[in-house]
């Protein structure tokens, strides 16, 4: 089974939010979850944020044999 790890950084305070959902994401779902958690796109004074979407393959905890880094499509 496929998932979606998605991970916002906060540029204005460096905080990182993690979740995943089932499957992969729509381009419009992307979109839409941008827009839902008001990602600044850096076209104002303040620090950019940034999104991040990964599909991964489940696996079991067993079976795990390295811990991917993170760095969005």
């Amino acid at each position: 089974m496929q998932v979606t790890v998605i991970t916002i950084y906060r540029g204005q305070t460096a905080e990182s939010y993690v979740g995943v959902v089932p499957g992969t994401l729509t381009e419009e779902q992307k979109t839409k979850l941008h827009d839902d958690f008001s990602v600044r796109d850096g076209d104002t004074d303040e620090d950019p944020d940034n999104i991040f979407f990964r599909t991964l393959e489940m696996t079991p905890a067993e079976d795990l044999k390295e811990v991917l880094n993170i760095d969005g499509e």
